[in-house]
């Protein structure tokens, strides 16, 4: 497990279709799984559907925060939703995420200790 305690990631969603149920399950799993670290979800949907799925997540080391937006609107505002997730990071380290990624968990490490290291 690789400790990115100073990463938070932050990842707005909204489930529209099995697919991006499939991806979310998979994408947090991943990540729960091979990181220690912060994540951010951010939900905004008619009805909030990641609870149920978080349900069936394990995270052993990985701090999970969720938030939700009621929304009827078909546009998807992920630019608004981040930029609010960000206003509360905690970790000097934000990754915007998005659930249909994977990188390798050593990346997310290098990334880190870049930005850590070149933050003059």
């Amino acid at each position: 497990m690789i400790n990115l305690k100073n990463t938070t990631f932050i990842i707005p969603v909204r489930i529209d279709s099995a697919d991006r149920e499939f991806n979310f399950n998979y994408v947090i799993q991943y990540l729960c799984t091979h990181l220690s670290t912060n994540i951010i979800i951010k939900e905004s949907a008619e009805h909030g559907q990641v609870p149920k799925l978080l349900e069936n997540i394990k995270c052993n080391d990985t701090k999970i925060t969720y938030y939700y937006e009621q929304s009827n609107n078909n546009v998807f505002h992920r630019t608004r939703l981040l930029n609010e997730m960000l206003k509360t990071v905690k970790t000097p380290v934000t990754a915007n995420y998005d659930i249909d990624v994977l990188l390798e968990p050593e990346s997310y490490r290098d990334a880190q200790k870049y930005i850590l290291s070149n933050n003059n």
